[in-house]
């Protein structure tokens, strides 16, 4: 399993990668293929929600067709355009096969409830477990499903309503206790990692949150404050949306007694993204949370908005499918690809890295540099070096608590890691192999990746500098042995 990431889109990067190796395929080329697999799990994703809708409401209006921009984009594009559509979800992250599978999940789920067989009920049951497997903290959309599924089966009992319940809770809860033991005993904790980093769940940080909430009315404009806004936003939004859906099925499950296959799945859908914005509105760090944390919260704002503009459609204006009305919506999302969620530049510096990583292996020749990386991955992907996590999220067990009693430079040194680096959160213009250590420390110490008390015991220099001065690999010695890396 992983100790920092999500395991199936891991197992499935792994068998890819093993792949492309055999194949001889440069690292530009392995990122090219890794974006061909996500805009084909994106197209497989459309095509069966597509099919869905089809089954559900016996057609498919011209409203589906705004789908990759979505009622999310739309809000969200005078932000930040880049993170609100489904063209943001061909990341190379685990988003793709997420979205796939929750698509996979609403088609089957409008094609065989509420009349399951067990069969049915254990693919459903499947699938969600998959869903888990490739986003933990989706564990959320398992428990809106289930809880609809013996929701309706309070409200209408049958001899087969608490058996298809039992039926596709069972193969979750398997998945769920083999994860964990798997987890435990590859890297001694049964959740990941990133996610113990990340969370302080079950404590609720009421003085962290309420400060960074102020912050964020005091504060409305600057770099920070957008940064801050869509952060809040991602998780607000669909929320919000999520509560709506899910009180309209409950309240249509009294007066009813039954839902429709499609009112169910989207009920069971908005309770499950209410569920994952509440607990990452809680638990989980703002700064920690990106657009990759809610794909399937996003899309699904936009099938309950077209589920509702369907509505009035229909009531409204009963002929509104028509050839010009098609033309102009394809037309609209063209020119909000081209003009507004369209740069090129978006992910340039990263290109450049990867094309100029030559100029490190050179500089560095047959030595093979142990790094510690504070990053995301693009200096040990590009260069092939031996990395080690320094933002805590990829570390094991002996490291992470290393890294929260702020001795994670001394166990890595320790571990023959010599140098540290990182492309994206340290702009290192200021420096070059003049530098003395003071001022080196001091400027790491400013990026709160490190604090006085870590760096202290240790000098420093600039052992490499790229072209441009953008990047720099410090190297790092002790001023004196340090007889443990554990507190006595």
């Amino acid at each position: 399993m992983t100790n920092g990431y999500h395991p199936l889109w891991q197992i499935l990067l792994g068998f890819f990668y093993h792949i492309f190796l055999v194949l001889e395929l440069s690292k530009s080329s392995v990122l090219m293929a890794v974006f061909v697999i996500n805009v084909l799990l994106l197209g497989s994703a459309i095509w069966l929600l597509g099919k869905a809708w089809i089954l559900g409401t016996r057609q498919v209006s011209f409203l589906f067709l705004f789908l990759p921009i979505g009622i999310y984009g739309l809000f969200i594009a005078r932000i930040i355009p880049a993170y609100g559509t489904l063209w943001s979800f061909t990341n190379g992250m685990e988003s793709s096969l997420l979205i796939f599978l929750y698509a996979l999940l609403f088609y089957l789920s409008v094609r065989y409830t509420p009349l399951l067989q067990s069969t049915q009920a254990l693919l459903l049951g499947i699938i969600l477990s998959l869903i888990f497997l490739a986003r933990l903290d989706h564990v959320f959309i398992p428990a809106g499903w289930l809880f609809f599924f013996f929701l309706q089966a309070l409200f209408k009992p049958s001899k087969t309503s608490f058996k298809n319940a039992i039926f596709l809770i069972t193969p979750f809860l398997m998945v769920l206790g083999i994860y964990l033991l798997v987890n435990y005993y590859f890297i001694g904790s049964p959740l990941p990692i990133s996610g113990i980093q990340k969370s302080t769940f079950p404590h609720f940080d009421v003085v962290g949150k309420f400060n960074d909430f102020s912050h964020l009315l005091r504060d409305n404009s600057g770099t920070w404050a957008v940064a801050r806004l869509w952060r809040y936003w991602q998780i607000v939004f669909p929320a919000t949306i999520g509560l709506i859906a899910a009180l309209w099925g409950i309240i249509r499950l009294v007066f009813t007694k039954q839902l429709s296959s499609l009112d169910l799945t989207l009920s069971a859908s908005g309770l499950s993204v209410l569920l994952l914005g509440l607990y990452n509105l809680t638990f989980v760090s703002i700064w920690g949370q990106g657009h990759w944390y809610f794909p399937v919260s996003i899309l699904f704002t936009s099938l309950f908005a077209m589920y509702i503009g369907d509505f009035l459609l229909s009531r409204y204006f009963p002929q509104h499918n028509n050839v010009f009305l098609v033309f102009l919506s394809v037309f609209f999302v063209l020119i909000f690809f081209r003009f507004v969620y369209w740069n090129p530049d978006h992910n340039q510096r990263y290109a450049e890295f990867l094309a100029h990583s030559s100029n490190i292996l050179q500089h560095y020749g047959d030595e093979l540099p142990k790094l510690i990386e504070f990053d995301d991955g693009i200096i040990g992907y590009a260069t092939d070096y031996p990395t080690l996590g320094g933002l805590g999220f990829t570390l094991d067990i002996e490291a992470m608590h290393a890294k929260q009693e702020e001795r994670l430079l001394q166990l890595a040194y320790h571990r023959g890691y010599r140098r540290l680096a990182s492309f994206n959160y340290f702009l290192a213009y200021e420096l070059d192999e003049k530098s003395d250590s003071a001022f080196i420390a001091e400027k790491l110490n400013e990026t709160h990746f490190l604090t006085p008390v870590e760096t202290a015991p240790f000098t420093f220099s600039i052992e490499y500098k790229s072209e441009d001065g953008r990047f720099v690999i410090i190297r790092m010695e002790l001023m004196e042995p340090i007889a443990s890396t554990r507190p006595s």
